[in-house]
């Protein structure tokens, strides 16, 4: 089974199983948009790319409140939500990663080194060298915002104080 390698607003890095367009959809939990194709070393994908996907309501007053600190910095661009990797294949096509299962001597089951293990591995790097140099912190700081909702409650909220 191919996986899909989904980055959180939360800075979380998971791994899902990958179906097509549907599982994106699901890791996402919205409709989805293609933002951004990454180059990475051959060796993580020989396609040599990574597509990013968020929730297409980013691009419209989305009610998704986090910012995702890892992929926007990579895009340079501000990409609210979660988002999920798949492998480019050109002509608008993408894969999941290939995911490998390897049995050990006690029978448990782990993650083999594989496109997916070696996705997740650059990812976590990437994070945590972005927390060490105060990166995730600063960009959620200047990026999240308050929900529509909360917003919406502290307008109400002021204009009855007003009304007194």
């Amino acid at each position: 089974m191919e996986k899909q390698v989904v980055i959180t607003a939360d800075d979380e890095i998971k791994i899902m199983d990958y179906t097509g367009h549907k599982s994106i959809s699901e890791g996402v939990d919205g409709g989805i948009e293609h933002f951004y194709t990454m180059e990475v070393p051959p060796m993580i994908v020989p396609e040599g790319k990574i597509d990013m996907w968020c929730d297409e309501s980013f691009l419209h007053n989305s009610k998704k409140t986090r910012i995702n600190a890892i992929c926007s910095a990579l895009s340079q661009e501000v990409i609210y939500g979660d988002v999920v990797l798949t492998v480019y294949c050109g002509n608008g096509e993408s894969r999941g990663f290939e995911y490998v299962e390897e049995v050990n001597e006690d029978g448990s089951v782990e993650e083999g080194i594989c496109e997916t293990w070696l996705c997740e591995d650059l990812f976590l790097r990437l994070k945590n060298d972005m927390n060490k140099q105060g990166l995730l912190e600063y960009n959620h700081k200047t990026f999240d915002r308050e929900s529509m909702d909360t917003i919406k409650m502290d307008k109400i909220d002021k204009q009855k104080g007003e009304d007194r």
